[in-house]
This record gives structure tokens, sequence and C-alpha cells, in this order.
């Protein structure tokens, strides 16, 4: 995966898509930012309802996996930018170095997903370096920790719906199908996951083990 190419340290919150019918997501999410002791945040968004309309006219018009996978990514995007509006702290950045100008400008990046999948792919293509899995059964979540590896950020919060008790495992997420089965090796290599109730929790995010 050649964890840490770049380095960018700060961490990537991916706000599930599951929390899009929250009327107070804004607040949440400050909430969950609010706890991160300095680290530089960058959201990432579900694709949550927006992905599942993809799912349906996958299912009608037969588009099969590289056409659903690019359509899913894009509507991750829908939610980024959502996020960008209801958080007028938030900018839309689309490679590193509008991570970085963000960063230095005090804002708060949101993922534009689909335009930098398509630098880092290439990116990673040249290197050798295992590409993104384009199927149905890697969700957003798998997405969101191939930036994390991808990018070098230092941790990879999942905010969900809800969490189970400590201790916390990928496996033990993956079992009960809070996160999808090719995350935990996606997410070898990154030096901290954590997952954090943002629906009935108070934003604290508890570290998961492997």
């Amino acid at each position: 995966m050649n964890a840490g190419r770049r380095g960018l340290g700060g961490t990537l919150i991916k706000v599930g898509g599951s929390l899009f019918d929250l009327p107070d997501l804004a607040a949440r999410v400050r909430l969950l930012l609010g706890r991160l002791d300095g680290s530089r945040p960058v959201l990432i968004a579900g694709g949550g309802a927006a992905a599942d309309i993809v799912r349906d006219w996958d299912s009608l018009f037969d588009l099969g996996g590289s056409r659903s996978h690019r359509l899913a990514i894009s509507a991750m995007g829908w939610n980024a930018r959502l996020l960008v509006e209801i958080l007028p702290e938030a900018q839309l950045v689309a490679d590193s170095g509008a991570i970085q100008a963000a960063w230095e400008r005090g804002r708060v990046p949101v993922i534009d997903p689909l335009p930098l999948l398509d630098a880092e792919e290439a990116g990673a293509a040249r290197e050798g370096a295992a590409p993104l899995p384009r199927l149905w059964s890697a969700t957003s979540d798998s997405v969101a920790a191939w930036f994390a590896s991808r990018l070098g950020f230092s941790e990879l919060v999942l905010a969900k719906s809800r969490a189970p008790e400590p201790p916390i495992t990928l496996a033990r997420l993956a079992a009960e199908g809070l996160v999808d089965p090719h995350l935990a090796e996606i997410a070898r290599g990154i030096p901290r996951v954590s997952v954090a109730d943002l629906r009935g929790g108070d934003g604290r995010r508890t570290t998961v083990g492997t």
C-alpha cells in the first residue's frame, strides 16, 4: 500500500453516509472536531442514500463494476458538497496541496473524492501499489482508508451511527456489518484507526485494534 508516502499527518474523518439524515449534523461534526486535541482534520463523506441511488441504477441498467464504482464515488462527492454548505469553515479540496493550503488558512478541508481518486490511482499504478477495489463490497470506509494510507494521515476516524462497546477490532466491526470486509487489509499501516458513535454518542472516539 505504500502507507505514509505523502506524510500529510493530521486526521481523516469519514462522516458515515447514514448520518446525513441528522438535522444537527453540522453540530455533531463540530463536536468531534473539538475532540481532536489540535490534530489537523480533513473530512470525507460517505455515500449513504446517494450511493444507494447508484446501486439501483446498476440493477436497472447493468452498469458494471467500473462505471458503478465511479458513480458511487461521485455520490460521495455530492455529500461532501453538502458538508461544505452546512459547515462555513469547510472547504472542498481535490489534492494534497489543496489540503495543506486549506489548513494554512484555518479551514477544514473536505475531500472531493473522484478527482483525488483519479490522481492517486494513477500514482499507485506507476508505483505498483495496490489499487482501490472496484467492488460494491468495498464501501466508502475502504475509500477513506485507501486515501488515509496513500496520503499518510496519522489517524483515520470512522464516524458511525453506532459503535460497539470496547474492545473494538476491525474484525469485530466487519462481523457486525459496521465496516466492509476489505477495510482491515486496506487500513494496514495507518498509525491509528478509531471509531466514533456520532448519532448517539458525544463525539468521543475509540481506538480500533487489529
